[in-house]
């Protein structure tokens, strides 16, 4: 039953997957952020001699202010070369329509920057938010047994850490408003670690 359910979901995909490519095509967009995935290529591939080969290691994804998905590719590695022709494809859709990318937020901006703003010249490209916080939290020690000060300290500073990109008349434990204005995450980074320093003394 459950290989019959998998078997009509495919079919029912490609009977309309020329439509969600249609629909896909009429989103515009003024930033776009593209990161790559890990998970969802681990199921595409297939079995031999008993050992499951995977025929992608990743996939990758564009997205626009709002969340929505304007384009994606499955990869065999994470070289910009690998998606180059999708986000040429994507900015000469968005030109057509008369769409002007502003912002381009991903992980790797140092190494993709000369790369991206070949082809999307306007674009101020950017260090995203979540990886920009990674980056940081990554840095706090992960020292002592699971039950120790020092494991529930960190837990909680990262947790304080990841509130510095959230309005402050944002309130309970999801996010409801948009990221901050530059000018209020600075301020609030500022106010984040002179209480830190302080926390030291």
């Amino acid at each position: 039953m459950k290989r019959l359910l998998q078997l009509a979901t495919i079919h029912d995909y490609f009977s309309k997957e020329h439509l969600y490519k249609q629909r896909m095509t009429e989103m515009t967009a003024c930033t776009l952020s593209a990161d790559h995935t890990f998970k969802v290529s681990a199921n595409i591939g297939l079995w031999c001699n008993r050992k499951w080969i995977k025929l992608y290691d990743s996939l990758f994804i564009v997205m626009n202010e709002r969340g929505i998905v304007m384009s994606w590719k499955l990869c065999k590695g994470t070289s910009f070369n690998e998606v180059e022709d999708v986000l040429q494809s994507l900015k000469n859709r968005l030109s057509t329509q008369g769409c002007c990318i502003n912002n381009f937020f991903i992980d790797n901006c140092c190494h993709w920057k000369a790369k991206l703003n070949a082809i999307f010249e306007n674009a101020l490209i950017q260090l995203d938010p979540f990886h920009a916080i990674q980056r940081v939290t990554a840095k706090i020690p992960k020292k002592g047994a699971r039950d120790c000060p020092i494991r529930r300290l960190r837990a909680q500073l990262i947790g304080d850490f990841k509130l510095v990109l959230r309005d402050p008349t944002d309130r309970g434990k999801e996010r409801t408003k948009s990221t901050a204005s530059k000018e209020i995450i600075e301020k609030k980074h500022f106010q984040f670690f002179k209480t830190m320093e302080g926390s030291r003394v």
